[in-house]
């Protein structure tokens, strides 16, 4: 076994859009206002007292989607990559000062047939993430690892209205991906 510490830096914004039982106001008609628009798409963010966070079930599902990609053999590297790469911590956390900024739409409730309604969503402008992951297997290459995250940022993104959903948010470059033992 060995560790990787790998840190990620946004190429666009990072947009929000947890679900929480808490976040879904009182039903009742007519239009929200804006504050309570706002409030619903702050309730929305993942964020603790440690500040800004990706849960790493974001990015292992996107790391997990771009494996497809590696050749390996007959196949692909997906199967490798999700039996040896274990995260250390279940909140990534965003790295320096960040501050959140409102995105507003149109999103249509239900889905597809209902009516045009508007809707805000909160988005890191710029943002860095730093974490370590160990990797179980030592005959494994760290640089499958580190194309493994490049495509990762390339083809998939994190978090919503990400590109492989046909959205623009979410990507990402690989900074650095370094052996730590």
């Amino acid at each position: 076994m060995y560790s990787l510490k790998v840190v990620l830096k946004g190429l666009t914004p990072l947009r929000y859009n947890a679900y929480r039982e808490d976040n879904n106001t009182t039903k009742r008609s007519g239009a929200r206002t804006e504050e309570e628009l706002l409030e619903q798409a702050e309730q929305s963010t993942y964020k603790d007292k440690g500040g800004y966070f990706v849960p790493q079930r974001a990015i292992k599902k996107a790391l997990d989607e771009a494996a497809k990609r590696i050749k390996q053999g007959r196949g692909s590297a997906k199967k490798d990559i999700q039996a040896i790469v274990v995260f250390r911590d279940e909140k990534i956390y965003c790295q320096g000062k960040m501050k959140a900024v409102p995105e507003w739409g149109t999103v249509r409730i239900p889905p597809r047939t209902g009516a045009l309604v508007k809707k805000a969503w909160m988005q890191l402008p710029a943002w860095k993430l730093a974490f370590t992951i160990d990797i179980l297997d030592e005959t494994f290459r760290p640089e499958i690892i580190k194309d493994a995250f490049e495509k990762a940022g390339m083809y998939s993104g994190i978090l919503d209205n990400r590109p492989n959903l046909g959205g623009s948010c979410g990507r990402f470059e690989v900074e650095s991906v370094t052996r730590v033992r």
